[in-house]
């Protein structure tokens, strides 16, 4: 049991880096970009100075109109988008279905299924958050891990290899949205850290259809050992949903063939 915890403990070891640290690294981008805006807007003032004397009360007061009807409609989208609700899923004969993101997988592919008390000891929760038979709500697992659900966790034949499927709400681990491709750049820059185990952070971000939808993944080869791990991710308003597959070079071949299997 010691070699399986092992290997989902790696996996939630770098998926918590990113909750940690992404945000500092998306910050810091987000303030070179304004300090470039602002200069940029100063010098399109000085320019534009004579322009806007001699513009027309009636064209100000079309562009203010203008204006503000984009407002509106981009705050509505915002707004859409935060509100896009989303649950855990359910394990029912033989398969895992999960409506609000569109996923669900057969379980017969894994030879073991943490419950969430398992998941809870694992992670480090603590057994006092579950309730009703072992199971915890999304808003209790969202409130003991500061935003970050790790749904189902499986091990596949060889009783090592592992999936994870989890959602993570934005607004609490990096405080906005944010792409895709930004998140899993702060997710190298994160992995590149950490000393124990090493990742080998060289690999590129590519995009992935998974069940329909277009997922982006990098993979991460743990250096000395046979081990790696590829991160699919997919942004749902204000969550982000994450699956962390780790393999080794004899599995790999089941474990991405478990991830052709999910459909929506």
């Amino acid at each position: 049991m010691k070699k399986k915890i092992s290997l989902v403990l790696i996996a939630v070891m770098a998926m918590l880096c990113v909750l940690g640290c992404s945000k500092d690294n998306i910050a810091t981008k987000d303030n070179d970009k304004e300090a470039k805006s602002e200069k940029t807007t100063e010098a399109v003032k000085e320019s534009t100075k004579e322009t806007e004397k001699s513009t027309k009360t009636t064209e100000k007061e079309s562009t203010t109109k203008s204006t503000e009807k984009k407002t509106e409609s981009k705050a509505t989208e915002k707004t859409s988008a935060a509100a896009v609700s989303i649950k855990r899923g359910t394990v029912k004969n033989g398969t895992y279905s999960n409506e609000s993101v569109g996923i669900n997988f057969p379980t017969s592919d894994f030879a073991l299924i943490l419950s969430d008390t398992q998941i809870a000891q694992v992670i480090g929760y603590g057994n006092n958050i579950i309730s009703d038979n072992g199971i915890a709500s999304m808003d209790q697992l969202e409130k003991v891990s500061n935003g970050c659900v790790y749904d189902f966790a499986g091990y596949f034949s060889d009783n090592m290899s592992s999936y994870m499927l989890m959602f993570e709400n934005l607004e609490k681990t990096v405080g906005k949205e944010v792409s895709e491709t930004v998140y899993l750049t702060a997710l190298k820059t994160q992995m590149g850290k950490i000393t124990a185990p090493k990742y080998d952070t060289s690999d590129s971000i590519k995009q992935i259809t998974i069940a329909g939808e277009t997922y982006y993944a990098v993979t991460f080869k743990i250096q000395g050992s046979d081990a790696s791990q590829t991160y699919y991710v997919k942004k749902s308003g204000k969550y982000m949903i994450g699956m962390i597959l780790t393999y080794t070079s004899s599995s790999e071949s089941e474990a991405k063939a478990f991830i052709n299997k999910i459909t929506k």
